[in-house]
């Protein structure tokens, strides 16, 4: 009896540094790359733009419209598309979404005002669903809730982030402001990729096992259903008493 409740015990604590490791890797990915999506869509509300207007509106006031605008568009486009898409292609995904979200920055720079503010659409469009692809990574876990709060938590931190190393780069290495969004999404964009990459690596989501807290010594299954998560995969739910 005491070398099963010794094992049972030594299951326990591998089980709880199993998930810990888990957490720490899955939550800790996810969180960073939803940062880095915030270095390439928020640093260019650092800039003031004094003294510029267009259509006789300000000028940051409609580059942020169109801006988000960009981002409603995909948000609805990521109904449907998220849902679809497959785990095999979700870095493909991503790479192309941060190389778009680049190369609209790299317009706002090149292109003069006040109609580079239209290049500001595609970088909104392009980075609309990286939530929804990003949390497909960490769904369908034991552990989804807490992974989910490490990702809520880059909303949080990420936004004062952006712009404050958008006033460092004005401020200290005197870039400009049309084209400081360029520069930091240079940095992010392969860090990012980066991190994409580690996402794959993830295990992927297995049948679990579901228990009421009331089991004692006997378990017997009573049930059995399946659900489908949003890269297609079905998966399996064993309830026991």
């Amino acid at each position: 009896m005491k070398t099963i409740t010794e094992a049972k015990l030594k299951l326990s604590a591998n089980k709880k540094l199993s998930d810990l490791l888990f957490i720490l890797w899955a939550g800790g990915a996810a969180l960073l790359s939803y940062s880095l999506v915030y270095a390439l869509r928020k640093p260019f509300t650092a800039a003031t733009f004094d003294g510029l207007e267009a259509f006789g509106l300000d000028y940051k006031v409609l580059v942020t419209i169109i801006q988000i605008l960009g981002y409603l568009i995909a948000k609805f486009i990521g109904i449907k598309l998220i849902s679809e898409l497959k785990r095999e292609n979700r870095l493909k995904f991503i790479l192309v979404s941060i190389a778009v979200a680049e190369l609209s920055l790299v317009a706002f720079g090149l292109l003069p005002a006040p109609y580079n503010m239209f290049a500001m659409f595609f970088n909104g469009l392009s980075l609309g669903c990286m939530w929804g692809v990003i949390f497909s990574f960490i769904e369908g876990r034991r552990t989804t809730d807490i992974l989910a709060s490490l990702l809520g938590i880059s909303i949080v931190i990420s936004s004062g982030t952006a712009k404050s190393i958008g006033l460092f780069v004005m401020n200290t290495l005197n870039v400009s402001e049309f084209w400081m969004p360029a520069l930091i999404g240079a940095f992010a964009l392969p860090l990012l990729a980066l991190l994409g990459y580690s996402l794959t690596r993830l295990p992927q989501p297995t049948r679990f096992i579901r228990s009421n807290g009331f089991c004692q010594k006997q378990y017997k299954s009573i049930g059995r259903f399946a659900w489908t998560g949003s890269d297609g995969d079905s998966y399996d739910e064993f309830c026991f008493v």
